[in-house]
């Protein structure tokens, strides 16, 4: 019976290292076919033209944000929201008065 278990064991071990054999051939395929795929996008200047385009989107994004922050320091500072949000509130009490 142990002689039955260790081929099988063996068998085994040996299926294993041959799993791996084939993974490792597969990492090497897949590496070299990215290593070429970087290589000729590189090459087309694709990455680039996708940085600058990265940081025009960054850049116009900051001042967008910013613009947006000064807009919105204005109507605080103008008190335009403050009067605007105590009409609406005197509005709704009148309102409801009649109920």
């Amino acid at each position: 019976m142990k002689k039955k278990t260790m081929r099988n064991d063996r068998k085994g071990a040996e299926q294993a290292a041959e799993t791996v054999k084939k993974v490792a051939r597969n990492i090497r395929e897949v590496s070299s076919t990215a290593r070429e795929t970087v290589k000729k996008i590189h090459e087309s200047g694709a990455i680039t033209e996708l940085a600058e385009a990265v940081q025009e989107a960054a850049v116009a994004t900051k001042e967008t944000a910013k613009e947006i922050g000064d807009t919105a320091k204005e109507i605080r500072n103008s008190h335009v929201a403050a009067t605007t949000a105590a009409k609406r509130r005197m509005k709704t009490s009148g309102d409801n008065k009649g109920c």
